[in-house]
């Protein structure tokens, strides 16, 4: 059972991305690891339900609750759109998504003051790749890419490096 405060909340979600456009939101779940994290904040875009494609995170309602998952499969079965989703450190999907439920897509992530744009560049190549793997081989494809990406690898504590290796 929800609150009337988080059906509140949304609302005022779902009015802000139809009039703006845009949102962004604090994450406070470990479900989307190592991708978000919690104190993340994702920069939402509004997005007709007809353009997610596999990889995108997307924000949606669900009984009065928000959820930021990573769709891994559409299936228009019904004649309705119906989004398939799954937390990335989670092992099974979650209930399938109405298409009218989806608000938008994740398109930024604001970690330690850090932008980080996930439609420029390896992170958009790699968006259909990691929908399509398991929590762990998901997680080493993330981890390989960024080790790329930085050229050193670096451990991490609360956010900031400790250690290089």
């Amino acid at each position: 059972m929800t609150s009337s405060r988080e059906a509140v909340i949304v609302g005022i979600a779902t009015e802000l991305l139809r009039t703006s456009g845009g949102l962004r939101l604090r994450v406070f779940s470990n479900s989307m690891r190592p991708s978000l994290r919690p104190g993340d904040i994702v920069t939402v875009q509004s997005k007709m339900p007809l353009n997610i494609v596999h990889g995108d995170v997307v924000l949606y309602g669900r009984d009065g609750r928000l959820f930021v998952h990573r769709v891994i499969g559409t299936d228009w079965g019904t004649g309705e759109q119906v989004v398939l989703t799954r937390g990335d450190a989670l092992a099974s999907p979650d209930p399938p998504v109405s298409g009218d439920a989806v608000l938008g897509r994740v398109v930024g992530i604001v970690r330690c003051k850090h932008k980080i744009n996930l439609q420029a560049g390896w992170r958009a190549l790699l968006r259909p790749l990691l929908s399509r793997t398991g929590p762990v081989l998901g997680t080493c494809f993330r981890l390989t890419a960024e080790a790329v990406r930085f050229g050193r690898v670096f451990l991490w504590c609360r956010n900031k490096p400790v250690q290089q290796l």
